[in-house]
Formats: structure tokens, C-alpha cells, sequence
């Protein structure tokens, strides 16, 4: 069953409602500005996954530029 948002706010109470909608925008709002934030290349690297595969893209280029040229 599908509610819109009348019947949605008619099932939950005025307090709830509230609650709800705040929730929703805050969440939305926090996303925004997680994508939006500028990350620098002089931020440490919290998972410590920069450059873990160099050497394995470094040779899957290697290989791709050697088939391609006859």
C-alpha cells in the first residue's frame, strides 16, 4: 500500500510529523554538504588506501598500451 504524504500526515501525530520532516531535512541537508566539501590532497588518508594499487595500475596500462599498438 502507498500513502502520500496527506495520509501519511494524517496517520502520524502533528509531533510526529514534525520530528519526521526535521529528520529528513537535516538528513538531507548533511548530504549536500558532505558532497559539496572540498577534499585536499593534504588530508590524511583515514583508510589508508592512497596508491594501494599503483604498481597493479601502473602494469594493467602497461598491457593495454602494448595491445594496442600493433
Amino acid at each position: 500500500m502507498v500513502y502520500d504524504v496527506h495520509t501519511t500526515k494524517r496517520l502520524l501525530s502533528s509531533r510526529a510529523w514534525m520530528l519526521l520532516r526535521t529528520w529528513i531535512v537535516r538528513s538531507i541537508h548533511t548530504l549536500y554538504a558532505t558532497l559539496r566539501r572540498n577534499t585536499s590532497s593534504n588530508e590524511p588518508d583515514m583508510a589508508g588506501i592512497h596508491h594501494a594499487n599503483k604498481d597493479e595500475e601502473r602494469e594493467a596500462l602497461m598491457v593495454l598500451t602494448a595491445e594496442e599498438k600493433p
